[in-house]
C-alpha cells in the first residue's frame, strides 16, 4: 500500500515540476519579447531577441500540445 501512495506523490511532484517549468519558460519568452529580459548586444541584435522569444514561446506551447497525445 505504501508503494502506491509513494507513486501518487511522485506523480504529483512531477506534474508540479512540469507546470512550473512551463510557466518559467513562458515568462522568459515573454520577457525577452517585451524587452524586460535582454540578450547582450555582443551576442545578438534586436531581431535575434525577437526570434529567440518566439522560439521559446513556440516550443513551450508545442510541449503543452504534445503532452495531451502522450500515452
Amino acid at each position: 500500500m505504501r508503494k502506491k501512495s509513494q507513486k501518487h506523490l511522485e506523480n504529483a511532484i512531477g506534474i508540479f515540476a512540469w507546470i512550473s517549468g512551463l510557466l518559467i519558460a513562458l515568462a522568459v519568452g515573454i520577457g525577452v519579447y517585451n524587452g524586460s529580459i535582454r540578450v547582450p548586444n555582443i551576442l545578438a541584435d534586436n531581431l535575434f531577441s525577437e526570434i529567440l522569444a518566439f522560439l521559446i514561446i513556440g516550443t513551450t506551447i508545442l510541449t503543452i500540445i504534445l503532452s495531451f497525445f502522450r500515452k
